[in-house]
Parts: C-alpha cells; structure tokens; sequence
C-alpha cells in the first residue's frame, strides 16, 4: 500500500514537471507547431478538391494495351483482346483498324492471336482493385 501511493506520487511528480516544461515553452512555438501540422492537411485536401474535376476516367493511349489484359479476364473470361481494341478510342484505332472496322492483318501473330505488346504488369496491378468491383456489379 505504501509503496502504490509512493509510485503514485512519482506519477504525479512526472506529470507536474511535464506540464510546468510544456508551460515554459513559448506560445508562439506551440502555435506554429499546430499550425504546420493542420494546414498542410488542409492544403492537400483542397488541392486533391480542386484538382477533381481534372480526372479523366476514359482509358486511351497504350492505356488501352495495358487495360487489354485485365478486360479481358474479367469481362470476355479471354485472352483475345478484338473487342478491347475495337472499343478504343479513335487516336488508339485509327492505326489498328483497316477501311472495313477489321483489324489489320500486320497486328496477328503467326499463331493468329492478337498481337498486345503492351506489358501485363499494370493490369497486374489493378487486378485486386478491379477484381472486387466487378464481381460486386
């Protein structure tokens, strides 16, 4: 019992001794420590705001190779990606496709398989994103 309230009074002490040093120290200090922490959060959170409008959610560009992949997998449950790249935008099929809406014959593989050059890391990458969304839709 007497040696609770001597561990206690240690307590105590330490306390006191942290607040009177936290009451020494400048107000201007303690100010700008707060300040830092809390506007630089604020900072972020109104430029990711601003910049919300800025998002793009179409897939264009070599986006539509490395999209290929994972398409595929989820949508077609293949590997052939005619319909992703017939589905791209025009900057990304006016190379591919020929007069009639066909892929040009340059773009197959000797094996007949849709020659996709683009690398399957990214779709690698967004797979656990994307995997949950759509089996959700």
């Amino acid at each position: 019992m007497a040696q609770a309230k001597l561990i206690d009074a240690e307590k105590a002490r330490s306390q006191s001794m942290a607040s009177a040093l936290s009451a020494a120290r400048p107000a201007r200090i303690v100010a700008r420590e707060r300040v830092r922490g809390f506007s630089g959060y604020k900072v972020l959170m109104l430029v990711f705001v601003l910049t919300l409008p800025l998002v793009n959610p179409w897939v264009r560009g070599d986006g539509v190779g490395y999209y290929a992949y994972i398409h595929s997998l989820l949508i077609d449950h293949n590997l052939s990606f005619e319909n992703e790249w017939r589905g791209a935008n025009q900057s990304f099929i006016e190379f591919k496709l020929g007069q009639n809406g066909e892929i040009k014959p340059m773009f197959y593989t000797s094996t007949g398989h849709l020659d996709n050059h683009f690398s399957v890391g990214p779709s690698m990458l967004w797979a656990p994103l994307l995997a949950p969304v759509h089996v959700a839709m």
